[in-house]
Order: structure tokens, then C-alpha cells, then sequence
């Protein structure tokens, strides 16, 4: 108990760090990250009216994650669930108050929504932890100072770096596809469908997988720690099925919805085309994508992150981008030679998936 204690203080402080980090390093770089994207000087002036407010939201969203995380880890998900709702339902209405009416400051305003809601919800997550058995860990006065220990962060950047550096596979392939959309013929309407696309795909699709993967960690997580092995490899095996067929739904929506989604979220013809086709390729790709993100996350709550993070890296940087970059460009397909891409990226990692949890050698990781 007192070992978990120390641990998330430690992770609270981590989590300081490395927002504090980040907003500085994002508000910095804005100018630089539009302009190796291609961005036009209008998208450049709109972007970064955004990304300046954008980037100092960091902090407070790192200490959200990582209060949600501690929750969730001892087994309750309900109030952080609560207060992440809460969180979600500020940015709406303050995206639309700021941005559209009353206030009417443009993009800007939703950079401003995220940085007041996520304040507000990180304040609510730290009294939270005031009110819980985790309130020692927030305290720090004469009789408790804050010690930092090198040997802890060690312990939490082990499991925690190579999640990281997965998350920045993800990212860097996203804007190896940007640069990628830089080269077409109409640049501007291939990344605006891609971010149609997207959106819609992480409301839809990506949110619930999302869900699934944080939770098959903590009962994956618990069960181990109680020496129960093969229950601990069953759930990952029913997160998976149970995510099949639930994407399975969501995919047949996507795939017959959309042209009436993409025309919701575009006027313009050719983006409308792009992201159409976007939601109905990704759409069959849904119940594989599942299976790929879910095992990666059964296997990460026993803290097996180092091999995840290795298969993300190939299947994200070394299979989606070159193959991103043949279909599109080599073979002039266009935006749908990425969405094959993408497509077909996942049906890699699912297959990687699937050959290393059923190994089993993740259950046997000691931190």
C-alpha cells in the first residue's frame, strides 16, 4: 500500500515535469511544425491563433491523465469517468461560446475552451484525491516535503516511456501523412478529409476502443497481480471478441453513413468525396483495429510495454508510411491510397497482436 502511494505521488510530480516540458516546447515550435507541413499562409495564421493557446492546455491535461489513471488503476473508473464528462461537456459549450457566439474568437476560442475546461477539470481531480485514500499524496508541508527519488522515476518511465514513444509512432505518422497529402495534387482538401475523417472515426470508433483498451489494462493488471494468470489472458481474449462485434456495428454505420456524415461535417465537394471514402474503407478496417489496440492494451496493464511500443513503431512508421507513399504518389491514388494504407496497417498489427499475446510471455513481465 505504501509502495502504490509513493508511486502515484511520484507520478504526480513526473506529470508537472513533463507538462511544463511540453507547453513550453509546443508554444515555441508552432510556427516551425505548420511551416514543415506545408500549412498556407492563411492555414499558417488560422493554426496558429490555435496552436499557441492549444499547447498550454498540456499541463493541466498530463495531471488529468495521470489522476485518471491512479483511479482507474485501483479499480474505480467511475469518478474520473465522471469528471473527464464533465471536462467534455465544458469544451463543447465553451468551443461554442468562445469560438461561434457570443464571443466569436474564431479557431482561438477552442484553444482557450480546452485550456479553461481541462483546468477546471484537473482542479476537480486533485480535490478528489483530497477526499480519498490517495490525499497523502498530494500533501506536502514541513512535516511531509516532497522527496524526489531517481529510482522511482526509473520505475515509471520503464513502463511509461515506451507508451510514450508509442504514442509518438502515432503521431509522427500522422504527420509523415500530412506531408504526405503536401504532395498531391489538391494538398489542402486531402488534410482537411483527413481531419473529417478522424474526428469522426475517434467519436465513433476510436472512443470506444479507446475505453476497452484502458479497461482490459486494469483487469488484466489486477488479476495478475493476484496470481491469476489464465483469467488474466481470458479477458484480453473477450475484450477482443466483445470489440469485434461492437465494431463490427460501428463500422456498417460509418460504412453506409458516409456520405451523409461527411457532408455534415464539409461543404466542399472534393473534401466531401475524400472523406466519404475515408469512412467507408476505415470502416471495414474497424472490427481489426480493435483486436490490435485491445491486446496491445491487455499486455500493457501487466506493464509489457516495451514490445508494443516496438510493433507500433514498425507498423506505424514502417509499414503505413511507405505504403501511404506508394499508394498515393507512386500509384496516383490519391487520399484513397492512404485510407488503403491505414487500412491495411492495422490488419499487420492485428496479426502481430493476436502472434504475441497468444506467446504469453507477457505475463511473466516483472516491473
Amino acid at each position: 500500500y505504501d509502495q502504490a502511494m509513493e508511486a502515484a505521488r511520484q507520478s504526480l510530480f513526473s506529470a508537472v515535469i513533463f507538462g511544463v516540458v511540453s507547453a513550453l516546447l509546443g508554444v515555441c515550435c508552432t510556427d516551425f511544425f505548420l511551416h514543415i507541413l506545408g500549412a498556407s499562409d492563411h492555414v499558417k495564421e488560422l493554426g496558429s491563433s490555435y496552436l499557441q493557446i492549444h499547447f498550454l492546455y498540456h499541463l493541466p491535461l498530463i495531471l488529468l491523465w495521470v489522476c485518471h489513471s491512479i483511479f482507474r488503476a485501483k479499480g474505480d473508473a467511475t469518478l474520473p469517468t465522471v469528471i473527464m464528462a464533465m471536462v467534455t461537456a465544458g469544451v463543447v459549450i465553451l468551443d461554442f461560446g468562445l469560438c461561434l457566439w457570443p464571443v466569436r474568437m474564431g479557431i482561438a476560442g477552442i484553444g482557450v475552451a480546452w485550456l479553461v475546461a481541462t483546468s477546471l477539470g484537473c482542479i476537480l481531480m486533485l480535490l478528489a484525491f483530497k477526499k480519498s485514500e490517495f490525499s497523502s499524496c498530494v500533501e506536502v508541508s514541513k512535516k511531509k516535503p516532497f522527496n524526489f527519488s531517481m529510482a522511482w522515476m526509473k520505475r515509471i518511465m520503464a513502463i511509461g516511456l515506451p507508451a510514450c514513444l508509442q504514442d509518438l509512432a502515432w503521431v509522427s505518422s500522422n504527420f509523415g501523412l500530412f506531408l504526405i497529402f503536401s504532395q498531391t495534387s489538391n494538398p489542402t482538401s486531402c488534410q482537411a478529409a483527413w481531419a473529417v475523417g478522424l474526428r469522426v472515426e475517434d467519436v465513433v470508433a476510436g472512443l470506444p476502443i479507446f475505453a476497452m483498451s484502458m479497461g482490459v489494462a486494469t483487469v488484466v493488471g489486477q488479476n495478475l497481480g493476484a496470481k491469476k494468470l489464465d483469467r488474466a489472458e481470458k479477458v484480453g481474449w473477450h475484450a477482443a471478441g466483445y470489440g469485434c462485434v461492437l465494431m463490427a456495428i460501428v463500422g456498417f454505420v460509418m460504412f453506409v453513413g458516409a456520405d451523409f456524415i461527411a457532408r455534415l461535417m464539409t461543404s466542399d465537394p472534393v473534401v466531401v468525396q475524400h472523406s466519404r471514402e475515408y469512412l467507408q474503407i476505415l470502416g471495414v478496417s474497424e472490427p481489426i483495429t480493435v483486436i490490435w489496440l485491445v491486446l496491445f492494451g491487455a499486455m500493457e496493464g501487466a506493464g509489457y510495454t516495451r514490445i508494443p511500443m516496438c510493433f507500433s513503431f514498425i507498423c506505424l512508421l514502417l509499414v503505413r508510411l511507405p505504403l501511404a507513399y506508394l499508394l498515393t504518389l507512386t500509384f496516383g491514388m490519391g487520399a484513397r491510397g492512404a485510407w488503403l494504407a491505414i487500412a491495411l496497417t492495422s490488419l499487420v498489427g492485428a496479426i502481430i497482436a493476436v502472434g504475441w499475446f497468444k506467446r504469453g510471455t507477457w505475463k511473466h513481465h516483472e516491473i
